[in-house]
């Protein structure tokens, strides 16, 4: 999947990529896919049990992806941190979003804040 040049739209909904009790979140090969794909521009992972360890390799792979534009990434567990690693993200002025979900997760003002704030790099 690394070497796809077509592919402009990924769900992944309902997948659990961490199983409750393991540590280990399955999201490096995605982080990997998304530094190097170029094509890119929907990825939906709702419900797929991320955490903020999941949220924190994701963030790794969209550092270096300008093409994705629309995230949907609702129940994941997420609380503020993956916000605040969003927000760092969205400020370095790589990630060019136009639309971000995150309902459904454990956010509060801090968060939101954090986010809002980077929003305006994009």
């Amino acid at each position: 999947m690394c070497y796809n040049h077509s592919l402009q739209e990924l769900k992944l909904d309902h997948n659990k990529l961490r199983v409750k009790g393991e540590s280990e979140c399955h999201t490096s090969s995605l982080a990997t896919f998304m530094e190097v794909n170029h094509t890119l521009k929907f990825l939906s992972m709702a419900e797929c049990n991320l955490g903020d360890q999941g949220m924190q390799i994701l963030c790794h792979g969209l550092t270096f992806n300008s093409v994705i534009s629309v995230i949907n990434l609702t129940g994941n567990f997420l609380e503020n941190k993956s916000l605040i690693l969003m927000a760092k993200v969205l400020k370095k002025g790589i990630a060019k979003m136009t639309k971000l979900n995150f309902s459904n997760n454990l956010i509060s003002d801090e968060g939101a804040m954090a986010l809002a704030h980077a929003m305006r790099y994009t």
